[in-house]
């Protein structure tokens, strides 16, 4: 049994160094999963597995959101957060969605910026807008209690989550982020790893063993009150009780740098509030910026089989084809914002430590059972390929799923020009 798999994995997996012609390409998932693959080259399909049948992206929905924002928008485009001060004393604050917006860098300086007056600050308000859900659709229950999927809306601050240690006596990162917050921590070392933790509005609960002092982070129920409070701290550490009716603003990085966030650390806040920031500037009265941006990303590619659930490619309910995906990369292929966004094999983001040897560009994606890659790869004996690999329904491991999917594209880059 061991020679015939030996033999196997050998018919599928050309030697190094050796070049392979396209119609001797053969790709096999595991029999419970399914295999979509589209590669083209020189606008030439060199394989087509399932290319038109629909698939669950993952994080590959990323590259539509990114790359309809940055035609929509422009790369330069940046968010505005204002804060306005009114003759009456009320406060109010306009987020406009900026997944950077930092409570060290950008809140000083927008406080920074209010002028000092006689009028006493009564209330600090929140501008109520229409950002849709405050989690992606078709999300699950332990994904928004984890600090990847955390509340998305118009008010992000320090990307809405608060950092902690264990070692195994519990710390906050920054104690000042957390105040109102009580923990209850049973924590102790062993040889396992049996962590347990929950959280009930702001207490956090741990228990069990950790064999090991680790970092993490927990979602912050509510933003815009961690704003709130954030910003009274601010106001009293500059001295500003009283203010004259004034407005200040900052501006997030370019749009271009918030992509690059997106699509190289496969980010799913920025790709949520992405999404959100688009439908927010295209508005059309009676939709929600959540809808009106799927509704954007949809028209966009207009194709049967699509499907935006989210931005970020968390939910299961997201649909695309590799031809799709494809076409997308082609579309995008001279846009240099939108490359520059993307992992680069052996040297950042998600594909750091992966295909260290190809040179490739791609973006990756991974859910339970899921595993999908998709980007540009030129191999040294052919031209560049575009490609799109999505396996679903995997009951390997994403290590191992990941693994299978590397030397699928290792399979591509062995590719030769050959005679008809």
């Amino acid at each position: 049994m061991k020679l015939l798999c030996a033999w196997l994995f050998l018919s599928i997996m050309p030697l190094p160094g050796l070049g392979i012609c396209p119609d001797r390409l053969v790709f096999e998932a595991e029999p419970t999963a399914r295999l979509g693959i589209l590669v083209k080259s020189q606008d030439q399909v060199l394989v087509d597995i399932n290319g038109n049948q629909a698939f669950i992206p993952a994080s590959v929905q990323k590259l539509f959101t990114t790359a309809v924002a940055l035609n929509s928008l422009g790369p330069r485009f940046r968010v505005k957060t204002v804060l306005t001060m009114s003759p009456e004393g009320e406060l109010r604050l306009t987020g406009g969605g900026d997944p950077s917006f930092s409570s060290d860098r950008d809140l000083p300086q927008l406080v920074r910026q209010l002028e000092r007056g006689t009028t006493p600050i009564k209330n600090i308000l929140i501008e109520q807008e229409s950002w849709g859900n405050a989690y992606g659709r078709g999300w699950e229950w332990a994904d928004t209690q984890a600090p990847y999927a955390p509340p998305i809306g118009g008010v992000v601050i320090d990307e809405n989550i608060l950092e902690w240690s264990l070692e195994p006596g519990f710390n906050w990162k920054h104690p000042s982020r957390a105040r109102g917050w009580q923990v209850k921590n049973n924590v102790q070392l062993g040889q396992s790893d049996s962590l347990e933790i929950q959280t009930h509005g702001q207490t956090i609960v741990l228990r069990g063993t950790i064999p090991a002092p680790l970092t993490d982070a927990i979602p912050i129920p509510d933003p815009g009150a961690q704003f709130v409070m954030l910003l009274r701290s601010e106001l009293a550490k500059q001295g500003l009780n009283y203010l004259k009716p004034s407005q200040a603003l900052v501006f997030s990085p370019p749009l271009k740098d918030l992509v690059k966030i997106t699509n190289k650390d496969s980010h799913n806040l920025y790709g949520e509030q992405i999404l959100r920031i688009l439908g927010r500037e295209q508005n059309r009265s009676g939709l929600d910026y959540e809808t009106r941006g799927r509704e954007i990303i949809t028209q966009a590619v207009n194709s049967p089989g699509f499907y935006v659930a989210d931005g970020s490619g968390l939910s299961r309910h997201n649909q695309a084809t590799p031809k799709q995906i494809v076409e997308l990369l082609e579309r995008m292929a001279e846009n240099s914002e939108f490359r520059a966004s993307l992992p680069i094999g052996g040297k950042d983001g998600t594909l750091r430590n992966r295909l260290k040897h190809l040179n490739i560009q791609a973006k990756t994606g991974t859910l339970t059972g899921v595993g999908t890659l998709a980007g540009y790869l030129t191999p040294s004996q052919h031209p560049p390929v575009v490609f799109a690999i999505l396996v679903n329904h995997s009951l390997l491991s994403p290590q191992q799923l990941r693994t299978k999917i590397d030397r699928m594209v290792e399979q591509i880059n062995q590719l030769t020009p050959c005679e008809p």
